[in-house]
C-alpha cells in the first residue's frame, strides 16, 4: 500500500510535485513538512485518489507525458488557525480529594469503607490510589474521576465500568464496584501487586524473548475476549498492563473503549473517529483518524512486545511530539537500535507492526498462536 501525506499550503506544492514524479520519497516529504505541533490545531482527512486528482486539487499542472503513481490513501493535514487551544480533557480534583498541597495528601483519608494508602499515579481522566477495604480486609485500587460530578465524567466512568463488568477473564483486571455519588465518582478495582509493566521495564530493562512472549500472549488473550464482546481497547501500552506476584499480566484502563456494531465490517465504531490512544503504541490508522478495528489493538500489542524486547517503543520516545509522531508512524520503520532479536521474533514484530492493517495478524488470537513456540518449557 502506498500512502502519501501532504500539507496543502502553497510552498509545499513543489514538494508534492517531486513526490508524484518519483523525485522525492514520501519519507523525505514528511521531513519537509512543518506542522505547528505546539498549537495542535489541525484536522485530518483521508481519502483514496489518484495522483492526478491530488495535483488538480493543489492547482499543480500535471505533466503531459509522464506516468503518475497511484496512492491508495492520501492524508491531507489542514491547518486550523485562530482556534483557541482546547483545555485538557479533564476537570479539577474532586473536592473530597483536593487538599491545598496536592492530591497525595489524600493518603490516610477514607472514602466509604476504603482507606487510601498511597497514590499509584494519575491519568487524563482519573487519579489512581491503593486502598484498604476495611470490610473485606484486602487491598484494592480506587480509580477516582478527576471531575466526578460532571455528567460527561459520569458517562465515561459508567461506560468504562460496563465494559469491565461484561468481561470475566483471568487477564483482564476485575471490577469490584462503581460508585457515582454527589461528592464524586470512583471505581473499585482488583489490585495487582506486581505493579505495571512500564515501571518494571524502567527498573529492570528489556526482557528475554520467552518472558516477553508470555506477557504478550496474556494480553492478546485478553484482547481476544474483549473483541469477542464487540469492544476495542484502543490504548494497549505497558502502563496499562499490570502484573501479579507470578508475573502474569492483566489488562487495565478501559477509559477509551469503542464498541463496534455487529454489522460493521469496515471497523466503524459508535465512538467518533478522532485519533486517540498513546503515541508510540497507537496504530497508524488511529493516528490519522481512520476507523478503529481489532487490528488497531493488534498493532498496539505488537508495539508493547517491541518495547519489552528493546526497552523503548518502536517509533519515537517520551520526548517525541504528537504531531511529529503522527507523521513518522506512517513511514518510519521500527527503531532496532541496540536490540538483539531472533529472526523468528523479528518476523512476528514485522507483521504485527505493519503499516497496512490488512498485512497484520487478522486477530489477537492469530498473533498469540504465532508466539506459542516461546512458551514451551
Amino acid at each position: 500500500m502506498q500512502i502519501l501525506v501532504v500539507h496543502p499550503e502553497q510552498h509545499y506544492r513543489e514538494h508534492v510535485r517531486r513526490v508524484l514524479l518519483g523525485r522525492l520519497s514520501a519519507a523525505e516529504l514528511t521531513e519537509a513538512r512543518d506542522i505547528d505541533d505546539a498549537s495542535g490545531h489541525f484536522v485530518t482527512a483521508a481519502r483514496r485518489m489518484s495522483a492526478r486528482e491530488l495535483m488538480d486539487s493543489l492547482g499543480i499542472a500535471p505533466p503531459a507525458n509522464e506516468e503518475l503513481p497511484h496512492f491508495d490513501e492520501v492524508v491531507v493535514f489542514v491547518a486550523a488557525p485562530n482556534r483557541p487551544k482546547q483545555p485538557a480533557p479533564h476537570g479539577p480534583t474532586p473536592e473530597w480529594l483536593q487538599p491545598e498541597t496536592g492530591s497525595h495528601n489524600a493518603v490516610g483519608s477514607e472514602v466509604g469503607r476504603y482507606r487510601i494508602e498511597r497514590s499509584l499515579g494519575a491519568g487524563a481522566f482519573a487519579f489512581v490510589y491503593l486502598a484498604w477495604d476495611k470490610m473485606l480486609d484486602r487491598q484494592v485500587v480506587l480509580r477516582v474521576a478527576r471531575d466526578g460530578q460532571a455528567p460527561s465524567a459520569r458517562r465515561r466512568f459508567l461506560n468504562e465500568a460496563r465494559a469491565l463488568a461484561s468481561l470475566e477473564h483471568p487477564h483482564v483486571i476485575r471490577l469490584y464496584d462503581l460508585v457515582i455519588a454527589d461528592e464524586g465518582s470512583y471505581m473499585v478495582l482488583e489490585h495487582a501487586p506486581g505493579g505495571n509493566l512500564s515501571d518494571h521495564l524502567a527498573n529492570q530493562g528489556p526482557m528475554s524473548e520467552s518472558t516477553a512472549a508470555r506477557i504478550a500472549v496474556d494480553v492478546l488473550s485478553a484482547l481476544e475476549e474483549i473483541h469477542h464482546h464487540g469492544t476495542l481497547h484502543l490504548d494497549v501500552k505497558p502502563s496499562n498492563i499490570l502484573l501479579d506476584n507470578e508475573g502474569r499480566a492483566k489488562l487495565s484502563d478501559f477509559s477509551r473503549p469503542a464498541r463496534r456494531p455487529a454489522n460493521a465490517s469496515d471497523g466503524a465504531s459508535d465512538e467518533d473517529d478522532a485519533p486517540d490512544g498513546t503515541p508510540g503504541y497507537m496504530s497508524p490508522q488511529r493516528a490519522i483518524g481512520l476507523a478503529a478495528t481489532p487490528q488497531c489493538d493488534v498493532y498496539s500489542a505488537g508495539a508493547t512486545l517491541f518495547h519489552m524486547l528493546t526497552g523503548h517503543p518502536p517509533i519515537g520516545n517520551a520526548e517525541t511530539t504528537l504531531g511529529d509522531w503522527r507523521t513518522r508512524v506512517l513511514f518510519e520503520p521500527p527503531d532496532l537500535t541496540g536490540a538483539t532479536i531472533s529472526q523468528e521474533m523479528g518476523a512476528i514484530l514485522t507483521r504485527a507492526l505493519a503499516k497496512d492493517r490488512a498485512e497484520r495478524y487478522a486477530s489477537a488470537a492469530a498473533m498469540a498462536t504465532a508466539l506459542k513456540p516461546w512458551l514451551a518449557p
